[in-house]
């Protein structure tokens, strides 16, 4: 071979080897860009996922803290409905008796104080008393727990209403419970 075919051949050979490094050159910049691409999208993603957690989780303690508000609300409504219920439950006629009869403590006469919860041992139940003192309330409590014929106080039924009868009245008077002293209270204005 000659020289000029030999330069030839050299020179198609490195226009060879530069066109494939061209080639191999451009397919490693596309690479790169893709993988730059899905690396940028992969961290704004990432981010935008940061970002939707935390507005996401105040968003659910906001309506948390609005169910819990509501439920409070309904709570005081159902305990506002059952206290007005229970009230209802006693008619105008029957707080009137309960009013009057409990100005006067059943025992001494004296203006009424106080709200008292005495049992019955012959009904086994407990009644609600308004009396003046605590002396009062331990002699009718030491005379209730007498035998029949040595009792002085005696609690009688009338259709559904109970009366206890002591020594200066006798007093309207409501089965021994919370709810039940709670509304004495309010209608009499004695301390429980």
């Amino acid at each position: 071979m000659d020289k000029s075919t030999t330069v030839l051949v050299i020179v198609a050979v490195l226009l060879l080897a530069c066109y494939l490094n061209n080639e191999s050159n451009s397919k490693i910049a596309q690479a790169n860009g893709s993988y730059m691409k899905k690396i940028l999208r992969k961290d704004m993603v990432e981010g935008f996922i940061e970002e939707m957690k935390d507005k996401i989780g105040d968003k659910i303690e906001e309506k948390i803290e609005e169910k819990i508000d509501e439920k409070v609300e309904e709570v005081k409504e159902e305990i506002e409905k059952d206290d007005s219920e229970k009230d209802e439950k006693i008619s105008k006629e029957m707080k009137k008796e309960l009013k009057e009869s409990h100005s006067s403590c059943p025992h001494m006469g004296g203006n009424t104080n106080k709200i008292s919860c005495i049992q019955y041992p012959p009904m086994n139940t407990g009644f609600l008393l308004s009396l003046c003192c605590g002396k009062c309330l331990s002699e009718i409590q030491t005379d209730l727990n007498k035998g029949e014929k040595e009792r002085k106080f005696k609690i009688e039924q009338k259709g559904d209403k109970y009366y206890f009868h002591g020594k200066t009245g006798k007093q309207l008077v409501l089965k021994c419970s919370p709810e039940n002293a709670k509304i004495l209270q309010k209608i009499t204005g004695n301390d429980i």
